[in-house]
């Protein structure tokens, strides 16, 4: 209990914090958006001592005084919010400032620690005490004792884990607080009525639709993510001993197609259309007699990205329309050395296509190879072994089901760990045309695992 109400604290002070950081910037954002800028002297620079007991030495601040003239010529003076150890001030020095021109006493140095410094670190801090109280108050719920039985053991060998890595807990706070900044930055923007141009305008929307789009990306992602982890450790405390049950799909008898290359060469095109459209059409003006930014900044490079951008969200539409249902299985596993056979359905598609399935094992793993300058990691996929079979198709109105019936060999090595990497059995669904072009293609992971017993298999993996 005590635990939990020291959590429930940190929070609420992360809470409030981040609440000051957001007030202090706001008001230093305010008053760079709408204040007036002028010249300011140094006329005192005050001094206070103060001992540290760590070094037993007396130790000195010091807090400058400025003054500065308005517009209407009155004398205004003020002192830094801010004390330093460091005596950086000296008087008659001259230094920019900003102020309210409707309450000229609102005024500060006219540089961006003086502006955003202050909301920064409370808003640093915030995030730090929201993340730690987070943790603390994940850490002080109650848990059961840890399974030790052989069940649990099996389980923990095989990657087992009993709550979410710590990234992914991190990772939807961090995609919101940066969603939170962008917006943040795009309503004072659009509040104090900043225009698309100049360029240095432009690099400011750019930046505030940045961090929104991506901040909304990676919490949406991390969220999903999270989830799928979730359900992944209660299948694994569900059934220990039969890891083809540890997918949510699988334990429904069912595969769903590997499409995230799709989504995220989408993602990516977005962020290179954000990076890449703002500066172009923000400079456009200003530089439109050169023809090295015409040529390439101006037409490349936005022509490449809004054509791919195109590209992936039709192909996106177009295997959205095709309706595909998830590969269905008839047994879960498949076992080595025995058939294995599958159904799938496709809608809006040509009659007219040739259908080939494969069974692919793909040992996917990184590699690591000398290059002289130092070493290269990346990431292969070997292929181990593959079938190729034509499928029994069946039409009906609007829809296709094909049925396709695989040999696995039982001299390959089962889905799993193997070797410092990993074995993947993958299905592969093509459709060609009458030019033997491919116009479909789907690839779904399949569990394939030895027909011993699991307790046997667990032992030797």
């Amino acid at each position: 209990m005590r635990k939990r109400l020291f959590a429930t604290f940190v929070l609420l002070a992360g809470l409030l914090t981040l609440g000051a950081g957001g007030y202090h910037l706001w008001d230093g954002a305010d008053l760079a958006l709408h204040g007036v800028e002028t010249s300011g002297q140094v006329v005192a620079v005050s001094q206070t001592s103060h001992w540290d007991s760590e070094t037993r030495r007396q130790r000195y601040l010091y807090t400058p005084t400025f003054q500065f003239y308005t517009q209407d010529q009155r004398s205004i003076v003020f002192s830094a919010a801010a004390s330093s150890d460091a005596n950086a001030w000296y008087q008659g020095q001259f230094v920019p400032i900003i102020y309210d021109s409707t309450r000229p006493h609102r005024a500060t140095i006219g540089r961006f620690g003086s502006l955003y410094g202050r909301g920064t670190a409370f808003g640093v801090l915030g995030g730090v005490l929201m993340v730690v109280g987070s943790l603390r108050w994940r850490k002080a719920a109650p848990r059961s004792e840890p399974d030790v039985s052989a069940a649990g053991l099996a389980t923990m060998r095989n990657g087992g884990s009993d709550e979410p890595k710590l990234w992914l807990r991190l990772l939807p706070m961090a995609g919101l607080l940066s969603c939170a900044a962008g917006g943040y930055w795009l309503f004072v923007l659009l509040r104090a009525g900043v225009r698309l141009l100049p360029v240095e305008n432009t690099v400011r929307y750019q930046g505030a639709a940045l961090l929104l789009v991506i901040g909304a990306l990676v919490a949406l992602l991390a969220v999903r993510a999270r989830r799928q982890a979730e359900t992944q450790t209660t299948l694994r405390r569900a059934h220990p001993q039969q890891p083809w049950l540890w997918r949510a799909d699988w334990a429904r008898h069912q595969s769903r197609e590997n499409a995230s290359m799709h989504v995220s060469g989408l993602i990516f095109m977005l962020v290179w259309n954000l990076l890449v459209l703002p500066p172009a059409l923000g400079a456009y003006p200003k530089y439109s007699g050169d023809p090295l930014f015409v040529i390439v900044f101006a037409i490349v490079f936005p022509a490449a990205g809004l054509g791919t951008l195109l590209w992936q969200s039709y192909a996106l539409v177009r295997r959205a329309l095709a309706k595909t249902l998830p590969l269905r299985l008839q047994a879960v596993p498949g076992r080595l050395g025995q058939g294995m056979r599958c159904e799938l359905s496709v809608a809006n598609v040509r009659r007219s296509l040739r259908w080939e399935c494969e069974l692919v094992c793909l040992y996917e793993h990184r590699e690591t190879r000398d290059t002289g300058d130092g070493h290269e990691s990346r990431f292969v996929r070997d292929e181990l072994w593959r079938q190729v079979v034509a499928p029994q198709v069946q039409h009906r109105p609007g829809r296709s089901r094909l049925s396709m019936a695989f040999d696995v060999d039982a001299a390959q090595p089962p889905t799993g760990p193997h070797l410092g990497g990993e074995i993947n059995w993958v299905v592969i669904v093509r459709g060609l045309n009458r030019r033997m072009r491919v116009a479909y293609w789907r690839e779904y992971s399949v569990p394939v695992f030895e027909a011993r017993s699991a307790t046997t298999h667990q032992k030797v993996a």
